[in-house]
């Protein structure tokens, strides 16, 4: 979606009946944190269409896979999270 969607909040949106799994890497393929996009809109928009599925990492193992994996739950715990 980052290279081909204009708005990715749209295209959530436009094909939510459809969504059953949900994966995520930034805009440089690194975890969720490392680039430039807006996880907080993007998966705010993914839970208001009532998705209720898995959302997973899908991204470089970088700087190390380790390190990587840790910082994907991070992030996205404080973003479902608000913590």
């Amino acid at each position: 979606m980052n290279i081909e969607e204009p708005v990715i909040e749209q295209s959530i949106h436009a094909c939510s009946e459809h969504i059953f799994h949900f994966h995520v890497a930034d805009s440089n393929r690194w975890f969720p944190g490392a680039g430039h996009l807006d996880f907080k809109s993007i998966l705010g928009t993914l839970y208001a269409t009532g998705y209720q599925g898995y959302v997973s990492g899908e991204f470089m193992p970088k700087p190390d896979p380790d390190t990587a994996a840790e910082q994907n739950i991070v992030t996205l715990r404080s973003l479902l999270l608000g913590t």
